[in-house]
């Protein structure tokens, strides 16, 4: 689930960025076209859905990854269920509104 939510944007999108700092301290993204994906099978898959004919008409695509096992291991906790020496951690990551952040900001609960 970690890696869900960029894949499926490269997907939808067809694109993918790779950054870097210029010389000044500068952030700089630079995009890259997907085409395609290759399955171990030989099969491609398309990359950039709502580009392709027919899907001018979708709107929205919804995805959630929070049914997670992370989530399912809280939930037992919280219920008193396992091993009481065991501990639980959470954290996760938001958006940094610097323009020049290249990295989300860390949360830890």
């Amino acid at each position: 689930m970690t890696w869900s939510f960029s894949a499926l944007l490269e997907l939808l999108y067809g694109y993918k960025h790779s950054f870097y700092y210029d010389n000044n301290g500068k952030l700089i993204i630079n995009p890259i076209k997907v085409d395609a994906y290759t399955k171990p099978s030989g099969n491609k898959v398309s990359s950039g859905f709502f580009f392709q004919s027919n899907a001018e008409h979708i709107s929205a695509v919804v995805s959630s990854s929070t049914a997670t096992l992370s989530k399912f291991n809280r939930i037992g906790k919280q219920c008193g269920f396992g091993d009481n020496r065991c501990m639980l951690i959470r954290e996760g990551a938001y958006h940094d509104h610097d323009p020049n952040a290249s990295v989300p900001r860390h949360l830890a609960t």
